[in-house]
């Protein structure tokens, strides 16, 4: 019954959310197994996988790392350019450029003041598995962080979220999406990654 509810909450957010930016490709991503994803965010969120390398230093955090080995348990298959050690797969900037231009099905970007006015709108659209970037200003670019949504309750319209960060400190497993737009500046960027089509 929750899905249902959330699917009828999604196709009534597509009628009146409007963003900054929309790219919607053909990517379908069918494939993507959101369960597997966020099953692996659950596991690892509050340490790091010794199959790959971590980044807690200065200067460049572990959360884009974490959220590209997420999204490989999820299915979506490496490339050239997404592997561990390239750009797009350990850096938030280069994440969010690459993936919204080539495999996301859709990509929205929202200043954050906007995002939490717009809250109910928001929670219907997003899925577990979904990936977020924040940005210094709403044009969406020069990403700094990175999230894998991980859960959602309807009652509340609250989102969970699974990260990494600098420190292990910075590791969270059930985060609260809303309240963490909350701390941002309201001119800021908010980027939100649909991986797949609903659930």
């Amino acid at each position: 019954m929750i899905k249902c509810k959330k699917t009828v909450l999604a196709i009534a957010t597509m009628l009146c959310l409007t963003a900054s930016s929309v790219t919607t490709f053909a990517n379908s991503n069918s494939g993507y197994n959101r369960d597997d994803a966020v099953s692996y965010a659950n596991d690892w969120a509050e340490s790091n996988n010794p199959a790959y390398p971590h980044y807690d230093v200065p200067g460049q955090g572990d959360c884009t790392n974490f959220i590209s080995q997420c999204l490989y348990a999820g299915g979506m298959s490496l490339t050239s350019e997404w592997k561990p050690g390239t750009g797009p797969w350990q850096n938030a900037n280069n994440f969010r450029y690459y993936w919204s231009q080539n495999r996301d099905y859709d990509y929205r970007v929202y200043s954050v003041g906007v995002a939490l006015h717009e809250w109910n709108s928001i929670y219907s659209m997003l899925w577990p598995g979904d990936i977020v970037n924040y940005t210094p200003t709403v044009n969406g670019v020069n990403a700094t962080h990175s999230q894998i949504i991980t859960g959602y309750d309807n009652s509340s319209k609250y989102l969970s979220y699974a990260q990494h960060s600098t420190s292990s400190s910075g590791y969270y497993k059930d985060g609260n999406l809303k309240g963490y737009l909350t701390g941002k500046p309201s001119s800021s960027g908010v980027c939100f990654h649909l991986i797949k089509n609903g659930k």
